[in-house]
C-alpha cells in the first residue's frame, strides 16, 4: 500500500507525460485534478481512525450507611450506661481499688490530702464504674476532685471536715437495707441516678435534719415508676430517711 505522497508523485509524473503529447485542454484538466489532490494532501496528511474500543465508565463507589452495633449484651454493671440497685454488690467489690488509684493523684497534688467523699456513677462512653473521689488538704484549705483534677476552696473550718473511714463503707449492705424497707418497695432493676457517701457533720449536714450527724451517710436517689425518690441511709441504725419536698 502506497502513501498519499507517493500517489501524488505518480500522478504528477503521469500528467507531465500526457501534457507533452496531448492538446492544451487536456493538460489544463489534469492540472486542475492535480491541484485538488495536492490541496487535499496538504490539508489532512492523515486522519486518525478509531481503535474500535469504547471508553470504560468509572466504577461507582457505594458507601454503606453506618449501622448500630449489634450483639448480645453481657449484663455487666453499667454496660448500658445506667446504674441499678442490683449493681451495688459489684461496687462493693471494686470501689476500694478505684479510690486507691485516685488517691495517688490526690497525693501528687498535696501530700496531706485526706479522703472525705465518694460518689459513684457510670462511665460516659464505656461500661464500668466512675469513681468520683473528693480529698481535702488542710495545707491548701481546698478540696481536690481526683477524677477531674478540680481544686475547690473549702471555705470551712478544717476541723469540721471529717475523714471518710474506708473500713465502714459497705455497698452490699446498703442494698440489703434499701430492699428491706417495706415503705419503699424497691426493685433491684430500679435505676440509681445519684450515689454518694460521706460523714455528715452539724456543720456539713447531709440530708434533712432528722438524719444523724457524725455518721457515715449514703445519699441515694432512685428512679421508681412515676417519680425519683431521694433517700439518706444510716447503716449503723439500718434506717432509711426519705426526703420529701
Amino acid at each position: 500500500m502506497i502513501s498519499s505522497r507517493e500517489y501524488i508523485r505518480h500522478r504528477c509524473r503521469a500528467i507531465r507525460d500526457l501534457s507533452d503529447g496531448r492538446a492544451p485542454f487536456v493538460s489544463a484538466s489534469l492540472l486542475i485534478i492535480l491541484a485538488v489532490l495536492v490541496l487535499a494532501g496538504c490539508a489532512s496528511p492523515g486522519v486518525a481512525k478509531p481503535d474500535g474500543t469504547s471508553p470504560t465508565p468509572a466504577p461507582t463507589v457505594t458507601i454503606a450507611a453506618p449501622t448500630a452495633a449489634t450483639g448480645a449484651t453481657t449484663g455487666a454493671p453499667c454496660e448500658s450506661g445506667t446504674l441499678r440497685i442490683k449493681h451495688l454488690p459489684a461496687i462493693s467489690e471494686r470501689w476500694l481499688s478505684g479510690v486507691n488509684t485516685s488517691g495517688e493523684r490526690a497525693m501528687a497534688w498535696k501530700d496531706d490530702s485526706i479522703f472525705v467523699e465518694l460518689a459513684v456513677s457510670c462511665e460516659l462512653f464505656e461500661s464500668g464504674f466512675r469513681w468520683q473521689t473528693t480529698w481535702f488538704s488542710r495545707d491548701a484549705q481546698s478540696y481536690f476532685r481526683a477524677d477531674t483534677a478540680e481544686v475547690i476552696p473549702a471555705n470551712a473550718d478544717p476541723d469540721t471536715i471529717k475523714l471518710l473511714p474506708k473500713g465502714d463503707v459497705d455497698f452490699e449492705r446498703l442494698m440489703a437495707v434499701l430492699l428491706a424497707d417495706p415503705g419503699l418497695d424497691l426493685q433491684t432493676t430500679y435505676l440509681i441516678t445519684k450515689l454518694e457517701v460521706r460523714v455528715s457533720t452539724p456543720e456539713r449536714r447531709l440530708g434533712p435534719n432528722e438524719v444523724p450527724t457524725d455518721r457515715l451517710i449514703y445519699h441515694v436517689t432512685v428512679q421508681t415508676p412515676g417519680q425519683n425518690v431521694e433517700l439518706y441511709v444510716d447503716l449503723e441504725d439500718e434506717k432509711v430517711y426519705r426526703y420529701v419536698q
